[in-house]
């Protein structure tokens, strides 16, 4: 699924150089040649033989509680003598929680030539979780829990527009959801939450993604906007009909010369039909609106805002944020300006690679009764 906290940081040393970028507006033009053609020589090497590792994992998240399994990472090449083209990786995972939740699944990320990609996921998920209703006429404070399994499929290809930072792609979706364990006389007990007897979900779409981040991991400045569409119909294998808008758009603002930065976020997404209870947006989580359990607050649409203040770094290997955000869900748009949510907190990172800024954080955040701390790898956007 997601939040991995991978304790062997092996498979950062292996990979990370080959995601790292030169800085030269703090290197003199002879220091960045030097550094660049050291990572040229280390990309050369690597991009010699295929890597295939298996490492530990281990996260916290409210919804899971503590989570831990293994996690592989294939890497490789289509084309050994472009020395630019960046590794692809395919990366299976095994996860258990405290939850009873077992997650089998494999990710991919493809990199065919300069101008082509794929990416995804599949996997099959026993997942137990919580109810807590629709909208916002309930407190959050009853949680109903309810047993999932289901298979999921998802791919994206996308293709570069000439010289633009921007990708053009087509996508698909596959979730088959079996919803059983139901408490009788319960919340989801009842014919009319849509998904409560289980459903599928069969979406073709289109995507545009536009990027201008300095870093993949721990950007500096740029942009990040992702807007994509999805089409879910009973023609192609759905049990419900609905249209799927989503808008992910960031911006990343350096504030000087020694990289503390303040990150922006915005995230809607809108459906359009009568979506099963587990697919609507999930306010709060590990990323978006943390400190709120991902689910308690649902419904048809959804927008969030965030900002986050990154602190440099310090010793070289930790930093601090502090973060705040203001989301919402509704039936419509109406319902979802008159109920927006706070949330605000701080966190610890720690960088054991520096030039490769992968990080790995300590997050504890706090909103309208409630509050959450998580531990994760990579920055919540």
């Amino acid at each position: 699924m997601r939040y991995f906290l991978l304790v062997c940081f092996v498979l950062i040393s292996g990979i990370g150089n080959l995601l790292a970028q030169v800085k030269t507006d703090t290197l003199t033009q002879k220091e960045a040649e030097k550094l660049q053609k050291k990572f040229d020589k280390e990309l050369s090497r690597t991009k010699k033989t295929n890597t295939f590792k298996v490492l530990p994992v281990v996260y916290y998240t409210p919804e899971t509680r503590l989570a831990m399994g293994l996690v592989g990472v294939y890497s490789f090449s289509f084309n050994k003598s472009d020395t630019v083209l960046p590794f692809s990786k395919i990366t299976p995972s095994a996860i258990y929680t405290l939850n009873k939740q077992w997650m089998i699944s494999a990710s991919y990320d493809l990199k065919f030539n300069k101008n082509w990609f794929a990416r995804g996921n599949f996997g099959y998920f026993i997942y137990p979780y919580f109810f807590a209703g629709i909208g916002n006429n309930h407190t959050g404070e009853t949680l109903e829990w309810y047993g999932a399994k289901y298979p999921v499929f998802e791919t994206e290809v996308y293709r570069k527009l000439g010289n633009l930072p921007v990708h053009v792609g087509a996508t698909y979706t596959y979730q088959n959801t079996t919803i059983d364990s139901i408490l009788p006389n319960g919340l989801l007990d009842d014919s009319g939450v849509p998904g409560a007897q289980g459903s599928i979900i069969s979406a073709v779409g289109i995507g545009l993604i536009y990027n201008t981040k300095n870093y993949l991991f721990s950007p500096t400045r740029g942009w990040y906007a992702e807007l994509g569409f999805k089409l879910a119909d009973k023609g192609i294998g759905a049990t419900f009909l609905d249209h799927i808008f989503t808008l992910d758009v960031r911006k990343y603002l350096p504030l000087s010369k020694k990289e503390d930065v303040l990150a922006l976020q915005v995230y809607s997404e809108f459906h359009s039909g009568n979506v099963p209870f587990n697919l609507m947006p999930l306010l709060g989580g590990g990323n978006r609106m943390r400190g709120y359990r991902e689910g308690v607050y649902r419904d048809r649409q959804m927008i969030i805002y965030q900002a986050e203040y990154r602190s440099r770094m310090f010793f070289k290997h930790f930093g601090f944020t502090l973060f705040g955000g203001l989301g919402g869900v509704g039936n419509d748009f109406k319902e979802v300006n008159a109920n927006y949510r706070y949330t605000a907190g701080a966190g610890l990172r720690f960088v054991p690679l520096p030039s490769e800024r992968f990080t790995v954080r300590m997050d504890y955040a706090f909103g309208e009764k409630t509050q959450g701390f998580y531990i994760e790898v990579g920055q919540a956007f």
